[in-house]
């Protein structure tokens, strides 16, 4: 029963290893399961083609309870999952974590040759906020945010919390 608001992201990605470096060793997140799922109970949930094998990697920070689940189906069937799904129904649009410097964050990734939409941008909404979207791994969205008007969350680390997963 989620009682604490979103208890659990889910992220489906071309490559698991790519993304749970960026955020294991880049966010700072911590594993705290990384298991195979049953083929069975997949392939009937995801409609997905026999001898389809998922790995489902969970993710966690220091600042919330709330689990990042990355989730690579093999072998690629080249197809969404819920093909009767139209794009503009519904998706995941990004996902935005708080970072505590991101003038800091955005060249440090730069320097590693990462790529962003923009450099940082600050704007009111409703309060003061600076924002830039990374494209992460396997070409995920993913937003930067520092709260720039006062009072300013303490952020412990580089990364916090996640405080969106923006859908549309």
């Amino acid at each position: 029963m989620v009682t604490s608001g979103i208890e659990r992201i889910v992220i489906s990605v071309k490559d698991v290893n790519e993304s749970l470096a960026f955020y294991r060793d880049w966010v700072g997140m911590k594993v705290v399961i990384d298991q195979h799922l049953e083929p069975d109970m997949i392939q009937h949930l995801g409609n997905l083609y026999e001898g389809t094998k998922a790995r489902a990697v969970f993710l966690k920070n220091e600042e919330q309870s709330t689990l990042l689940e990355l989730i690579e189906f093999r072998p690629h069937s080249g197809r969404m999952i819920r093909e009767e799904a139209k794009p503009w129904d519904y998706g995941i649009y990004d996902i935005a974590f708080l970072v505590r410097d991101l003038d800091k964050t955005y060249n440090n990734l730069i320097k590693k040759g990462f790529t962003f939409l923009s450099p940082p941008i600050t704007y009111p909404f409703p309060f003061g906020v600076k924002e830039a979207i990374l494209i992460g791994p396997n070409e995920m969205p993913i937003a930067h945010i520092e709260i720039v008007s006062s009072p300013k969350p303490e952020i412990k680390e580089d990364y916090g919390k996640i405080v969106d997963s923006a859908q549309m």
